[in-house]
């Protein structure tokens, strides 16, 4: 995705999963926000208001790089790892073994 005209970082949240799901309330202002995922595939959902991951959610694989998405004003965002929290591990680094996270960063114009 081009994000060219997102040049201002307006908040980041480092959010730890797990095989429940976790809801983060994103900034009123926030209009599109970047994602990435480490150790872990998971599933997420993005709405107005709190959300709730589920197994059948839209999905991340630590290994796509991120995804960037324009979302609603006053939004939510949950995740959840899939198959009950399955940590994957690099053996190209083992720096990188570890618990689960999810990277949200808020972008602005």
């Amino acid at each position: 995705m081009n994000s060219e005209h997102y040049h201002e970082l307006l908040g980041s949240y480092r959010v730890s999963v797990s095989g429940t799901s976790t809801n983060q309330q994103l900034h009123s202002d926030c209009r599109r926000v970047r994602i990435q995922c480490t150790h872990s595939n998971v599933t997420f959902e993005v709405g107005v208001g709190a959300q709730t991951a589920t197994d059948t959610s839209h999905f991340l694989c630590p290994k796509t790089g991120g995804l960037e998405m324009t979302i609603p004003p006053n939004s939510h965002i949950a995740f959840k790892t899939v198959a009950g929290g399955v940590i994957l591990e690099d053996d190209d680094d083992e720096q990188n073994d570890g618990p689960a996270y999810v990277y949200i960063s808020e972008l602005i114009h």
